[in-house]
């Protein structure tokens, strides 16, 4: 009787070093995940910036070609001041 008594009350729970072991690989998954989730945010922010500076570069090419094309001259003042016609 004493004997079962012993055995029903060891399968009825997780021993401290069991606890502790779940708890390690639990914060080791916690910070694997973490790491992953900062390192895709951080990845995503610098592809957002850069194709943020390509349309806003784009922009300014085609502004700068638009005026171009609309310029009939220009001509270098001796001040270095540029006069355009």
């Amino acid at each position: 009787m004493l004997r079962e008594k012993a055995i029903s009350r060891k399968s009825h729970g997780f021993t401290l070093i069991e606890m502790i072991i779940a708890i390690i690989i639990s914060g080791i998954l916690v910070v694997l995940f973490g790491t992953i989730q900062t390192t895709s945010a951080n990845i995503w922010i610098r592809g957002n910036t850069k194709v943020l500076l390509q349309s806003e570069s784009s922009f300014a090419l085609n502004y700068i070609a638009r005026t171009a094309r609309g310029a009939t001259g220009a001509s270098v003042l001796n001040s270095g001041q540029v006069d355009q016609k």
